[in-house]
């Protein structure tokens, strides 16, 4: 079976300025119901609008803090342009208005954004396949380790393989016990609310499901509206315009190594 197409220029610009528009929209309607909140906060602490504007990978890549103070600037052109369409019923205006404003900033970055696709910079420092780990265990758990997922197999999906995640899993727990004396592993995503995701592990790890979490400014969040093409999933965006809830409720759970390992022995490997 053949791959999917890589997505085309045509398609990450819709994707950057759908994201964008969808993050707006969801800080427009938390201000409009509780005018207390200030629009810049939700935006930057509820949404991954830094990582689709300004910032390549996260918001942490700013060593001379210029992308920072740019930040601010722009920032304070959206609460402009958010004061001057304070009347209408509707957030279209702010989001058009604002998409206007954004423009530049995605010519300047589509060039680089595709490149990162293409030689797979945009996971890069993932070193267990689809999985990632901070070469530490957590403090307030010394015996555990946090991973993160992404997608490599662009564009592909990190399912399309069913012995991808268990070998990855393998790596990132052998690492874990050999290294850093961990005995558990854990993370936080909306991928424990999907059942795909959940068929990879023990019991236990449902049993250890957190109660659905905050909003975060960063994947763990909003990657379910990201396709596997790394597209922008418009079908699951407009769900949420019309219910105002996550389609899937980011969680938290952990589980022993050794359950995991019997998990995937049993049923993966």
């Amino acid at each position: 079976m053949s791959l999917p197409k890589e997505k085309t220029p045509e398609e990450h610009l819709d994707y950057l300025e759908s994201s964008n528009k969808f993050f707006l929209w969801w800080a427009w309607k938390r201000v409009k119901d509780d005018p207390a909140l200030k629009l810049a906060d939700i935006i930057i602490n509820e949404t991954d609008f830094a990582r689709r504007t300004l910032n390549p990978f996260s918001h942490y890549d700013d060593p001379d803090n210029s992308v920072a103070e740019a930040r601010v600037e722009l920032l304070a052109k959206i609460e402009g342009i958010h004061q001057d369409t304070a009347g209408e019923k509707t957030s279209q205006a702010f989001e058009e208005n604002c998409n206007e404003l954004l423009k530049p900033l995605y010519r300047e970055r589509l060039e680089r954004d595709m490149q990162n696709l293409t030689t797979g910079d945009y996971c890069k420092g993932y070193q267990c396949g689809n999985l990632r780990h901070e070469g530490k265990t957590q403090s307030e758990a010394p015996q555990r380790m946090f991973f993160h997922i992404a997608n490599v197999r662009y564009p592909g999906s990190l399912f399309d393989n069913p012995k991808d995640l268990p070998e990855n899993f393998t790596r990132l727990m052998d690492y874990g016990e050999q290294e850093l004396k961990a005995t558990e592993i854990c993370t936080t995503t909306w991928l424990n609310s999907h059942p795909r995701w959940l068929e990879l592990f023990p019991q236990s790890w449902q049993e250890h499901m957190s109660k659905a979490l905050e909003l975060g400014n960063h994947l763990g969040t909003w990657g379910q509206f990201i396709t596997a093409r790394q597209t922008f999933n418009h079908k699951l965006a407009a769900k949420m315009r019309e219910t105002g809830e996550l389609p899937f409720d980011m969680k938290s759970s952990w589980c022993t190594i050794e359950e995991m390992r019997q998990q995937l022995s049993k049923n993966c490997l």
